[in-house]
């Protein structure tokens, strides 16, 4: 490589980038500030029965409708809306339609939002019996992409409302549909640390694999790749430049369901 950051020969591959699985990431190994995290239980018949304490508990419809991605480079914000083709596997893979809304703690509104196609992904948040879901949770810092100098660190932030229509006769196979959600998911990546050096040799190897250091072009091409998943959701959205990645700080994603 031209530019050689922090003493290191090459990029560091093997590195899972806390972009492309941030929030994975968050509920099972970060320190999550107001979550639960643990397996979910499917909502049983009990739990939507009328003698059952237990009013939130329930299948809910939710689609996407708003995919904005943002980009803070030498302090200015740069955002752009884009197709919600593109929505983060991440949050994605949660957000089926419908939802499962689980509630864990009737007295604190710990909950958890499962999907529909596998019942293994989901969402920590708080569901009060107002309507009310929210969530804030913040994660350790850690190394940027295998760097000792670079690090990120990632918060999230749930706010919306669930609306009960029971009796609305909708079904998704056997259960009746409950109501709806709405729900805004913020993802923020901050970049803390000595990053200018290293985020110039991801850029370099972001626009050409030949400066990524690796010990055979298959190495190289896979650095990329596991670069390009990092920045090029905020380039194909226009809110970022393969030229800005050197001097940007925050990378933030929002998501809205109806």
């Amino acid at each position: 490589m031209e530019s050689q950051p922090q003493g290191s020969k090459k990029l560091r591959r093997g590195h899972t980038n806390v972009s492309q699985f941030a929030l994975t990431a968050a509920l099972i190994g970060l320190s999550l500030s107001g979550c639960r995290v643990g397996n979910h239980v499917e909502p049983s018949s009990q739990a939507v029965a009328q003698s059952n304490p237990d009013k939130i508990s329930g299948y809910y419809e939710t689609q996407p409708q708003h995919l904005n991605y943002c980009a803070t480079v030498a302090g200015q914000v740069t955002c752009s809306e884009t197709t919600v083709n593109n929505i983060p596997a991440e949050i994605a893979k949660v957000m089926t339609n419908p939802v499962i809304l689980v509630m864990s703690d009737l007295n604190s509104g710990a909950a958890e939002i499962v999907d529909t196609k596998t019942n293994r992904s989901y969402l920590p948040v708080t569901a009060l019996e107002d309507g009310t879901l929210s969530m804030i949770g913040m994660g350790n810092p850690g190394s940027f992409f295998g760097s000792t100098e670079c690090f990120s660190q990632l918060f999230v932030k749930e706010v919306g409302s669930f609306n009960k229509n029971q009796g609305s006769g909708r079904m998704f196979g056997d259960h009746e549909i409950s109501g709806r959600i709405q729900l805004s998911i913020k993802i923020v990546e901050t970049l803390q640390g000595n990053c200018t050096d290293w985020l110039t040799a991801l850029r370099d190897c972001y626009a050409d694999e030949t400066k990524c250091g690796g010990k055979t072009p298959a190495e190289d091409a896979d650095t990329q790749n596991q670069i390009q998943s990092i920045f090029g959701p905020y380039i194909d959205a226009q809110a970022l430049t393969i030229d800005q990645i050197p001097d940007l700080s925050v990378m933030t994603y929002e998501v809205v369901y109806e």
